[in-house]
């Protein structure tokens, strides 16, 4: 399938969104939060990010920020992002003094994220907190230029590159395919829902999933590690409660640790390695440069 026929209308390509430094970092390393206590779910959210610099380390007053939660399947926690999870982040970027917070999702090709997101009772409690919500697959469509040997082209929302910051809201889980979806394989959800299923989803794709990576970059990464899956994955799977939140500004830093405590459990799953830099994801986003090349590059401050 040719990128041109889910493109709606334009012709517009483009580049890569630039690079971002990680504001998250102390001297050279990047810094990872863990938070676990029994505290209410935006305490947690706050908490764990002000362990690694707070919300107004990237916020700026009257900045436009894009969340990115995860609406692929119409499956509870942790398929999905919680709806707790997601309201504690939409409240704490207003406080930081963002003017505008948009949701966006596209969901699976074979569902709508309307679909997906009215079943969780996600749209109506968004819309309260004065946020937006955005189905990717509703919108405009650009080419975006990934340039590297497994991909030219992707299709991308033109919403990805129309705010000030972003934020990646993944959960923590073991994927059938990918062996683990964690913040990395979450940018799978910018893509446009055919190309995604037609091109990406098979030969080469833990590869693929950190070229990727090259299009577009978070600010910030909170993941939801309170339910986990341990086997399966993205959809269902045996779940376990490692009454986890984790925070960081580098996307590899937060996938490293987040396998390292899915990797903690006794379960057949495809997280076969010891040496965590050995994932393919991991390996190939090192190479691109997206993050940390080493745990020795890591901080991690728990709470």
């Amino acid at each position: 399938m040719k990128i041109s026929s889910i493109l709606k209308g334009t012709d517009l390509i483009r580049e890569c969104m630039p690079f971002k430094e990680n504001k998250f970092a102390e001297n050279g390393k990047a810094l990872l939060c863990i938070e676990k206590s029994a505290k209410n779910v935006e305490e947690r959210a706050k908490t764990a990010v002000e362990a690694i610099g707070g919300f107004k380390k990237i916020i700026k007053k009257n900045d436009s920020v894009l969340i990115k939660p995860n609406y692929v399947f119409s499956y509870p926690t942790p398929c999905t992002t919680a709806l707790d999870f997601l309201l504690a982040v939409i409240s704490q970027c207003f406080k930081a003094g963002a003017s505008n917070v948009t949701v966006g999702e596209s969901a699976a090709w074979w569902v709508s994220t309307e679909s997906v997101m009215k079943k969780f009772g996600v749209i109506e409690a968004v819309e309260k907190t004065g946020a937006k919500i955005v189905f990717f697959e509703k919108g405009n469509w650009v080419k975006v230029k990934i340039n590297t040997p497994i991909i030219n082209y992707a299709a991308f929302p033109e919403e990805a590159f129309n705010h000030d910051k972003i934020i990646f809201l993944p959960n923590l889980k073991t994927h059938r395919l990918a062996r683990f979806t964690l913040s990395l394989k979450l940018a799978y959800g910018f893509l446009g829902i055919r190309y995604r299923a037609a091109q990406l989803h098979f030969l080469n794709l833990e590869k693929k999933i950190a070229d990727v990576n090259k299009a577009v970059h978070p600010d910030l990464v909170i993941m939801d590690g309170r339910k986990c899956f341990i086997t399966g994955g993205p959809d269902i799977g045996e779940v376990k409660e490692p009454n986890v939140i984790l925070a960081s500004g580098d996307r590899i830093a937060i996938d490293v640790e987040g396998v390292k405590i899915l990797k903690s459990y006794n379960a057949e799953n495809h997280l076969i390695y010891e040496n965590l830099f050995q994932y393919e994801q991991i390996k190939r986003a090192v190479e691109l440069g997206l993050g940390v090349k080493s745990e020795e590059e890591i901080k991690v401050v728990k709470r």
